[in-house]
């Protein structure tokens, strides 16, 4: 009986060990959505599904706009990226043939992302 509930105990164990650790690793993934800046979500977060039809990378690019990070809009949320990759999107939106429309592929990185690609979407 001791050795039953002993090689039940260290079943549990194992597998809750497997678990914590398969959790820890950081899932990658892709996703499409649209590029806007932090500073123009929380300004328009009350109507942010009308509003990110209308901003554009000009708004972006504005010093103060670019300076508040960035993030990505889909299914009515937002990601936001951590501050490595916001360096990386504004190098991406600087570019002549950009589009705040995009194809990201990110990894959770606490409670932000981290961006490990990103391609323009037509």
């Amino acid at each position: 009986m001791k050795k039953t509930v002993l090689v039940i105990a260290l079943f549990f164990l194992i597998a809750n060990l497997a678990l914590a650790a398969q959790m820890s690793v950081p899932k990658t993934i892709t996703v499409n959505g649209i590029i806007i800046d932090n500073m123009c979500a929380i300004e328009n977060k009350n109507n942010l599904s009308n509003f990110i039809e209308t901003h554009d990378k000009d708004c972006a690019l504005m010093s103060h706009c670019a300076a508040s990070g960035f993030s990505l809009y889909r299914d009515g949320r937002l990601m936001e990226f951590d501050k490595e990759s916001n360096s990386r999107i504004l190098k991406f939106i600087k570019t002549t043939d950009s589009s705040m429309n995009v194809e990201v592929t990110v990894k959770r990185s606490g409670k932000k992302w981290n961006l490990l690609r990103i391609i323009k979407r037509p």
